[in-house]
Parts: C-alpha cells; sequence; structure tokens
C-alpha cells in the first residue's frame, strides 16, 4: 500500500486556530523577563485585526458580563474562569471552592449553563495544570499577586512567597510558565481580571494595557 503524504497534516503547522502562534508569541512577550512594550502592540494589533480579543479590566463583574452577552445566542460555545494554582488571593477575587472531587473537570467543560457545573457559570475557575492541553472559546483570567510586575520587570519576591517549598528552584520560571499557559487558552479571546482593591496590582494592569489589551471600564 502506497501512503501519500500532505502539508496539510505537517506536525510544525498550528491546528488549534489560525492566530495561534500570533498569541503564544504575545504570551511569551508579556511573561519575558524584561517585557518589551514596544514588541507587544504590532503582536496584539495583528491578533485583533484577525478577529482576536485581547481585554483588560479591574472589574470581574463587567467581564462576566461582556462573555455572557457576546455568548447569549451561542449555547455550544465554551467560556470560563481560570486562575494560577498558587494565588493564595484568589478567595478575595472569588469564592473558590477548596472541596473540589475528582471528576468534576468534566461537567465543567462539557455542561450545559443551565448545570451549576458548567464553565460557562463563571463561578469556578481551573487552574494552569487543569487547563494546560485544553482550550475554551473565550477566557476569563484572574491574574493573581503571584505574578507581579515591578519597576518594568516580574518581581522575584512573589514568587518565592507564593511556591509550597522553600527549595523550589526557579520560582519565578515556574509562575512565568503558569501564566504563558494561562494566556494562551482562549480560541477567540481572553479577558485579564485584575482586582480593583488589590493595588500591586496596579503597575500589571497598566502594563496589560500598554501591551494591547484593550481596558473594559
Amino acid at each position: 500500500m502506497t501512503y501519500v503524504g500532505t502539508d496539510d497534516l505537517h506536525l510544525g503547522r498550528s491546528v488549534r486556530f489560525h492566530f495561534a502562534a500570533g498569541l503564544s508569541e504575545w504570551a511569551e512577550g508579556v511573561v519575558d523577563e524584561r517585557p518589551d512594550i514596544a514588541q507587544l502592540i504590532p503582536i496584539a494589533r495583528e491578533l485583533s485585526n484577525h478577529g482576536y480579543q485581547l481585554r483588560v479590566t479591574r472589574n470581574l463583574r463587567r467581564a462576566k458580563e461582556f462573555l455572557w452577552k457576546k455568548y447569549s445566542d451561542l449555547p455550544a460555545a465554551r467560556f470560563g474562569l481560570i486562575h494560577s494554582s498558587r494565588d493564595k488571593r484568589i478567595g478575595e477575587v472569588i469564592d473558590v471552592d477548596q472541596r473540589r472531587r475528582y471528576g468534576w473537570i468534566g461537567p465543567w467543560y462539557a455542561d450545559p449553563e443551565s448545570s451549576p457545573e458548567s464553565c460557562r457559570r463563571l463561578t469556578q475557575p481551573i487552574s494552569e495544570f487543569e487547563a494546560q492541553g485544553l482550550e475554551l472559546d473565550h477566557t476569563l483570567l484572574i491574574w493573581g499577586t503571584d505574578f507581579v510586575l515591578k519597576n518594568g520587570q516580574w518581581d522575584d519576591s512573589s514568587a518565592k512567597k507564593y511556591q509550597k517549598s522553600s527549595g523550589v528552584r526557579e520560582p519565578l520560571r515556574l509562575r512565568r510558565n503558569a501564566y504563558r499557559v494561562l494566556l494562551t487558552r482562549g480560541r477567540e479571546g481572553v479577558i485579564i481580571c485584575l482586582s480593583e482593591f488589590i493595588r500591586e496590582l496596579d503597575e500589571t494592569f497598566d502594563f496589560l494595557v500598554s501591551g494591547g489589551c484593550e481596558a473594559i471600564r
């Protein structure tokens, strides 16, 4: 039997969505040791030209309303909350169920909005571990205090503070990798929410706006 190859199935080409490469490049620039806004802006503009939505807000309710309105006539669309597993102040933003049971992720991704388990309810967030390898049409990322920009670079002390063990090597690198995953889970867009009550996130918010995110006021 003779097998004929086709370039359409070449693994060097992304099959996730047509602007996946641009989104990965933008996310990589955001989490870079010394992020360069001048490099982020043209990538963000190109993503926008292709219909990808990069947004940021300090108001979680408005972010939720944006998604509910956008997908109100698309019951099959998947959108949901995501967060960093090391964000110890997530409880100040949303009530996270600490009694998560085995098997809840399936219903979270698949159930209709009428189900209390559904991601579309925007009540329970998943972490970078639960989101790894999986995607939504749109994500609402709650940015935590485990990855904070200070004086133009990501703060090493904030990353160290949120590791389970003081013996973890390169904690900032782990946080950088986590947020790289979190920023790239949405096929059509991502809304990044930074709590308006956590002032240490002010510089991070301003940076994301300057780096190409449209602000939802």
